[in-house]
């Protein structure tokens, strides 16, 4: 398993590769990469605990929530944060 820096660095990176610009944050027990899609902005949490490892995001405006672990590839989570955000439930 990657650090959560790691991941939230290698997310970052797979969204520069479509031309969607974010940065990486630090937290208390997290770090964040942080961007907008389609006009929404975005956090995608990976929290630091290993013994709750896991990968939340939010789009603020309308309160979007998943979890997967941290066992993911930096392309299927961006895939996955920008169909949660195209086709919301």
């Amino acid at each position: 398993m990657s650090s959560a820096k790691e991941l939230a660095s290698a997310l970052v990176a797979e969204l520069a590769r479509r031309d969607i610009r974010a940065n990486v944050s630090a937290g208390a027990d997290e770090y964040a990469c942080n961007t907008e899609i389609n006009d929404i902005p975005v956090s995608i949490y990976f929290g630091t605990d290993v013994d709750h490892a896991d990968v939340r995001w939010m789009a603020t405006d309308d309160q979007v929530h998943r979890i997967a672990t941290q066992d993911i590839d930096p392309r299927d989570l961006a895939d996955r944060v920008m169909d949660t955000l195209i086709n919301p439930a």
